[in-house]
């Protein structure tokens, strides 16, 4: 029996390009995000793709029904994708860099103090004020 979690956990995913031929998608993916009452899993687009990703030939991912066989992709001892161009590997790195700022931000809603959550929605409610009176 699997344990279930009790805060988010964002990592870097790629997903193969529909429109590019040999492009994959970055992309920043965050379960279990709790929203009214439910459980959801958000995908995050960053709008950055990379075409030099390595692939671990040990590790299947998944086989298709039409029997190609796709690899999981390689990561480095930080758990960030292995590219062989300088410029894929800037974008994996700015990648993961977002996702520390995303995991941060979801830590800091969970273990947050009472006095820190009365501050935050404090400052929600100031922002939607000053939105308010720009707007009208």
């Amino acid at each position: 029996m699997r344990t279930p979690f009790y805060s988010t956990k964002v990592s870097v995913k790629i997903r193969k390009s529909e429109t590019v031929v040999n492009s994959w998608n970055v992309f920043l993916e965050c379960y279990p995000v709790f929203e009214k009452g439910r459980t959801v899993r958000k995908r995050i687009g960053i709008n950055r793709s990379v075409t030099t990703v390595e692939f671990d030939k040990k590790h299947v991912s998944r086989t298709n029904s039409d029997g190609s066989v796709g690899y999981r992709a390689r990561r480095d001892r930080n758990g960030i994708i292995v590219c062989k161009s300088d410029k894929d590997r800037e974008v994996m790195l700015y990648a993961d860099k977002l996702c520390s700022l995303k995991q941060a931000e979801y830590d800091r809603q969970i273990y947050a103090s009472d006095a820190d959550r009365k501050l935050m929605g404090l400052q929600k409610n100031k922002n939607e004020y000053l939105l308010n009176t720009l707007m009208s």
